[in-house]
């Protein structure tokens, strides 16, 4: 969903490099989190993991309904697939011709 949000935002020539950026946010978060949360899970024990990770759901769950787009009213309802992305570049019509 990432991937396919920031592709709406771009231009067809930086999609590439936005995808490329996205993979690779995804992959270093992968790396960093799973050393790091194994640590954190030795510390606190797994009980207690599960309870972290439903609060880092819940909080990018309350991001992504709130922050999504231009304000509040506007976020919640493209969340909800009510509303239009207001930051997508609008398409460009090809006219086609027969040959």
């Amino acid at each position: 969903m990432m991937i396919t949000m920031m592709a709406d935002r771009s231009q067809p020539q930086e999609r590439g490099q936005i995808f490329a950026i996205c993979i690779a946010g995804l992959d270093l978060g992968i790396a960093i989190a799973a050393p790091l949360l194994g640590i954190i899970a030795e510390l606190v024990g797994y009980r207690d993991m599960f309870g972290y990770g439903a609060a880092m759901t819940s909080l990018a769950l309350v991001l992504f309904l709130t922050q999504s787009s231009k304000n509040l009213s506007n976020s919640f309802r493209f969340a909800l697939g009510l509303a239009p992305d207001a930051y997508a570049l609008k398409k460009l019509k090809v006219r086609s011709e027969e040959i």
